[in-house]
């Protein structure tokens, strides 16, 4: 019996240093490229308790948590909610091919900053996406379509994203 591809959502943040250097758009572009879409979009300072929700299981306690949410708070950073099959694993791979094409500026004294987008783990996904969507609805847009789906690239504003 063959196996069905499921679709999935997970979630991306492009990082403050990645919108200081304006590179959200090519990012974009990438994620489309890979065959993925971007349902949501909502750019903005982050509260200081989401990204303690999205990176507390995995780093709280470490020696470079504290600095970590203060570099993820300090600016704007843009959460990407994305969607398609193996969308969880498919942005893991695409994370470092974004590092590699843009570049990383050596701008933080730990491991964790060094790529300018965070990709759900495959475990954590279906809980940060939840949380977005539905505890704190900043990527809820019901009824919208952005339009914005794989392979098809928008010309002009994209509708829907906030700039």
């Amino acid at each position: 019996m063959a196996k069905f591809a499921k679709k999935e959502n997970t979630l991306v943040i492009i990082k403050p240093d990645a919108i200081e250097r304006g590179k959200p758009t090519e990012i974009k572009f990438m994620i489309l490229r890979g065959g993925l879409n971007i349902e949501a979009a909502y750019q903005g300072i982050q509260r200081r308790e989401d990204m303690e929700y999205v990176y507390g299981p995995q780093h709280s306690g470490k020696p470079y948590y504290g600095e970590y949410l203060r570099f993820m708070t300090y600016s704007e950073s843009e959460l990407v909610l994305v969607s398609g099959v193996n969308a969880v694993r498919m942005m893991l791979d695409l994370k470092f091919a974004i590092r590699d094409r843009i570049g990383v500026e050596d701008i933080l004294p730990f491991k964790c900053g060094q790529n300018l987008v965070h990709c759900s783990d495959p475990e954590m996904a279906e809980r940060e996406v939840r949380y977005f969507t539905e505890v704190v609805p900043l990527l809820r847009r019901p009824g919208q379509d952005l339009g914005f789906r794989a392979g098809r690239m928008p010309s002009g504003r994209i509708p829907g994203l906030r700039r």
